[in-house]
């Protein structure tokens, strides 16, 4: 049996990382087999990525500028080739893959210097790659101001990432909306994948529960 393939979106601070691992322990418990991954990969392109985003890696180009997004577009987008197969070799075997972050982000984030359908015709045009739609994308929405307090209280981030301004998380936040509600703004092939939004101002608990119903709905 296909295994199901959910993604969880949202602006920094929104949960994403604590909602995707928390839903794989719930699938788990109802006795599906499911595993968790994020983009950023783990792979070798991802790591290089993450490290640029940490302000570790500095470019020529910074991800800031339109030039620095095109690198950054074509970097995720290298990392997507190698995610993808591992994907498709899970849900092969049945497994219900949940990911945290996906195409979206990329489209979102990279928008900003670059215009959303920029950014798509960079990945449909000069990627020949099929672009995995995802059984069910959630948007954990919250607001700016609320994403960065949590973002400021937690003890395990040190230092502010690459786009985690104000700025950039006002954009990014209204980018994930009209993604999320317009299908003109998701890669063609997509039009027809199920989108949903999630209010995650509510206690990290109930978030999960109300995520892991609509994955069990979809």
């Amino acid at each position: 049996m296909q295994g199901r393939f959910v993604v969880l979106e949202g602006i920094d601070g929104s949960g994403t990382t604590s909602v995707s691992r928390a839903l794989v322990q719930r699938l788990s418990q109802d006795g599906v087999p499911a595993s968790w991954t994020c983009e950023p990969s783990r792979g070798p392109v991802g790591q290089l990525i993450r490290r640029i985003l940490k302000r570790e890696v500095e470019l020529e180009a910074p991800p800031s500028s339109e030039l620095g997004a095109c690198l950054m577009t074509h970097l995720f987008q290298a990392d997507r080739i190698d995610h993808i197969e591992q994907i498709k070799a899970r849900l092969a075997t049945g497994e219900w893959v949940v990911c945290d972050r996906y195409l979206h982000s990329t489209i979102v984030y990279q928008g900003q210097y670059l215009g959303q359908a920029g950014v798509m015709e960079m990945i449909q045009v000069g990627w020949p790659l099929e672009l995995l739609p995802p059984d069910l994308s959630v948007l954990l929405n919250l607001p700016v101001d609320v994403a960065m307090a949590r973002r400021t209280s937690d003890p395990h981030r040190t230092s502010e990432e690459v786009f985690e301004d104000t700025k950039t998380q006002v954009y990014v936040a209204n980018a994930y909306r009209k993604v999320f509600v317009d299908v003109s703004a998701r890669p063609v092939e997509w039009e027809l994948a199920k989108h949903t939004v999630v209010d995650a101002t509510q206690p990290l608990n109930d978030v999960v529960s109300r995520v892991h119903e609509l994955v069990l709905e979809s």
